[in-house]
């Protein structure tokens, strides 16, 4: 927690009355309201929050759709994907949003390699790519009928899309998507992918299964023996020797350099009556996990995940996914058109 000035909280408090001003006649900046019913106006990019605003803020999207991804290439610009083909876009931290609806098929994964060039996968081996910030997308072919669940390019050439159905099913490209390669991996469906280098990616799946692959995803390997039967909903990668998973009954699992190779063990888990869908890294040691535990779940890590402290969400709906685009902003979305975002790292 970092201190503040008493300047800085002095003038804080004196933007509180704004608020509930703002609320009262409705103007077009106002992105929500608190956990308490209060709209709360947030500043586009994250600036100096209102008095007592030290947590998460609704946001307000054009729909109420199952959203299940989300990608910021900074504090202002990002991307947001969920059922039925939906496709949300904000320039302005998610002040306001636009929507369009390029495929039928519900997305499940978005990711951009730049501000102009982005991916976005889904049911029935949906790839939508955009080369103008998500103006406009055009489906790619590639050899998978299957659903695809997550997509992560470790730079603009290199990228894995991970997904599947009975079995799990990979592609990968060398060259920005211009041509998909598809590999079996020897696991079940794979409900989540990281790629942190031009080498290492992790993919997790149900029962615990985790996949590894140590050239670029044209190869795969099962980890074994398994270290949970839980099913596992997503991962984050920062480098071959860090990476964290999460999953079903609050599992939470991480990698560490052991004697002669990577290894996978079980941290501490959140809580059995938890589901981890999302997790997010922005920094070595800072992390969040999103989730349900009858209402929204956010958590925060400061120690590369040995502790997690629950956030307040200011949700009733599951959250589905969390990204971070450095460590103080970031967007969790979830069922029924949820979007929740913190400019200060979820508090003070």
């Amino acid at each position: 927690m970092e201190a503040q000035p008493n300047a800085a909280r002095s003038a804080r408090r004196r933007v509180a009355p704004l608020v509930v001003v703002a609320c009262a006649l409705g103007l077009a900046l106002l992105s929500g309201c608190d956990k308490g019913g209060t709209t709360i106006l947030v500043p586009p990019g994250g600036g100096v929050p209102p008095a007592d605003d030290f947590d998460w803020v609704r946001q307000i999207p054009p729909a109420s759709n199952p959203l299940y991804g989300v990608y910021f290439v900074d504090s202002l610009r990002g991307w947001v994907v969920g059922s039925a083909g939906l496709i949300l876009s904000t320039r302005d931290a998610g002040a306001t949003w636009h929507r369009m609806n390029p495929t039928t098929f519900d997305l499940r994964s978005v990711w951009f390699t730049s501000p102009a060039d982005g991916w976005a996968v889904g049911a029935a081996g949906t790839v939508l790519a955009t080369s103008d910030s998500g103006a406009t997308w055009t489906r790619v072919s590639v050899t998978a009928g299957e659903p695809l669940n997550d997509v992560w390019f470790a730079d603009a050439s290199h990228g894995i899309i991970a997904g599947g159905s009975g079995y799990g099913v990979v592609l990968w490209t060398t060259d920005g998507g211009a041509t998909w390669n598809r590999v079996t991996p020897p696991t079940g469906p794979l409900r989540s992918v990281t790629f942190p280098d031009l080498l290492d990616a992790y993919a997790v799946g149900d029962a615990g299964v985790i996949a590894g692959s140590h050239d670029g995803g044209k190869s795969w390997f099962k980890i074994l023996p398994a270290i949970t039967a839980q099913n596992l909903r997503a991962v984050w990668g920062r480098s071959s020797v860090s990476n964290w998973a999460v999953g079903a009954a609050g599992t939470i699992a991480e990698t560490a350099f052991g004697t002669d190779s990577v290894t996978w063990s079980l941290g501490t888990s959140a809580g059995a009556s938890v589901q981890l869908e999302g997790v997010s890294f922005p920094a070595p040691t800072i992390g969040y996990a999103a989730g349900f535990n009858g209402s929204g779940v956010i958590l925060r890590t400061d120690d590369a995940g040995t502790t997690w402290t629950p956030q307040p969400a200011a949700s009733t709906s599951r959250l589905n996914a969390v990204f971070f685009a450095d460590s103080l902003h970031g967007w969790a979305v979830g069922d029924n058109g949820t979007i929740r975002h913190t400019a200060h790292g979820g508090h003070e």
